[in-house]
């Protein structure tokens, strides 16, 4: 048997008919990974647009790029961590850590909890403050900080100036960040840490 024949049978696409069926094999065998560019190219040629050794994806209006493989559209991070890592759970979320959403160097990847990728996304365009979670209080002339998780919202306090607001967001950002199921208990202890460094 012909060798491109023997691998068509390892490695035929035909039986991607979910997206679920996508292997760690299938991504290694399709392409290589330049890990100084965060770039997949192409090992194979599957279709007119698949070059060998192009690059692999097309951006997105959001500024991330997408692959499609047998009729199928990937996200680029979430391949460049399957043929990394190995494995890669549906549920799983990757989230781009510099929060730029086309680097996708695999230090700037991690898996992150959907509440922890929410907490690391790009300011708003409406934010006045330049700061994440600190809006100005017309009523009370002050500037606030609050923070959502799980759907939750938490008030963090009243500040003079939005630096300090900002500060009181990263310090509960942190926090949440590693201690997700007892952030609100966290958040709490936050509050009487402060109170007690002010009565110093």
């Amino acid at each position: 048997m012909p060798r491109h024949s023997a691998l068509m049978q390892v490695f035929d696409l035909s039986p991607i008919l979910d997206r679920d069926d996508l292997t760690a094999i299938h991504v290694r065998e399709l392409f290589s990974y330049n890990p100084l560019t965060g770039r997949l190219h192409w090992k194979r040629r599957i279709s007119q647009i698949a070059k060998i050794d192009s690059k692999a994806g097309t951006f997105n209006g959001k500024g991330y790029l997408s692959v499609i493989i047998a009729g199928h559209s990937y996200q680029h991070h979430r391949l460049v961590w399957l043929w990394f890592h190995g494995s890669l759970d549906r549920s799983s979320i990757v989230d781009h850590i510099d929060r730029w959403p086309s680097n996708d160097r695999i230090w700037n990847l991690r898996i992150a909890t959907k509440a922890q990728n929410n907490l690391n996304t790009k300011l708003r365009s409406d934010n006045r403050s330049g700061y994440r979670g600190v809006y100005f209080n017309k009523r009370l002339g002050k500037w606030c900080a609050c923070i959502n998780v799980a759907g939750r919202r938490k008030h963090l306090g009243v500040f003079d100036n939005p630096k300090e607001a900002a500060k009181r967001y990263l310090d509960a950002t942190e926090i949440a960040r590693s201690d997700d199921f007892n952030f609100l208990g966290a958040v709490c202890r936050l509050d009487r840490a402060s109170l007690a460094r002010s009565k110093q």
